[in-house]
């Protein structure tokens, strides 16, 4: 019985643990990008437009079909 309480007592702590550690970790990053900050330079701002998406491919050679397996 005593075998088995310290065996659950190991596994609680150790996700205990390893959930403290993530949570470090995770945080650590989100800190780490809001001190560096993003500075984008102001001439590569554009407004957004509305428009339709279209595009020409202009290549020469050969069209080849892609290799499935199955």
């Amino acid at each position: 019985m005593a075998a088995s309480r310290r065996g659950k007592r190991f596994w609680i702590w150790l996700t205990v643990g390893v959930v403290l550690f993530l949570g470090l970790v995770v945080g650590g990053i989100a800190l780490a990008r809001l001190v560096k900050g993003s500075s984008i330079d102001p001439n590569r701002l554009t407004k957004v437009t509305r428009g339709d998406v279209t595009r020409s491919v202009v290549a020469t050679g050969q069209i080849q079909r892609s290799p499935r397996s199955r």
